[in-house]
């Protein structure tokens, strides 16, 4: 009796690596295009975090002040600086893409590390000749400057 071996043929090998190949291929830039969204949404978590905090930080401040200093603040500009009288001091200013918080002598950074402050425009807000609060523009990036967000807001005296 004849044994004939039964195998696979160097075509039928081909094709089962073609097919191999093509599936990981589609699993590789899944994987990379998982990873890429990832990280983005990482990005964009720290720039809603470090807005929120700085604001609240702010609304805090202007919960505990009495008046804005309007001689040690800079308004309509870009790199802004307010200055808010209590007992003694709070001011917020931008220097070097962190924004900073000093109170009364002791300097604070409020941005964290991951993020950079990009724009920091104040402008008066007045009732009559009263300043009685500040409009905030605040523009926000991630360090790689993938991700950004800008936010408009008031603080007011109370």
């Amino acid at each position: 009796m004849l044994l004939k071996l039964k195998g696979i043929t160097l075509v039928e090998t081909l094709v089962y690596l073609a097919l191999f190949g093509i599936i990981f291929t589609v699993m590789v830039e899944f994987s990379i295009s998982i990873a890429q969204s990832n990280r983005s949404a990482e990005l964009r978590q720290h720039l809603d975090r470090a807005k929120t905090f700085i604001i609240e930080h702010i609304d805090n401040s202007f919960l505990d002040t009495n008046s804005i200093d309007l001689n040690n603040s800079v308004f309509n500009n870009d790199q802004g600086k307010v200055r808010l009288n209590n007992l003694g001091y709070f001011e917020y200013y931008l220097e070097n893409g962190v924004l900073k918080f000093n109170n009364t002598g002791t300097v604070y950074d409020i941005t964290n590390t991951k993020v950079t402050v990009d724009r920091f425009y104040l402008e008066a807000a007045q009732v009559k000749t009263d300043t009685v609060g500040i409009r905030m523009t605040l523009e926000v990036s991630s360090l790689d400057g993938s991700e950004s967000e800008s936010i408009e807001t008031l603080f007011i005296i109370r």
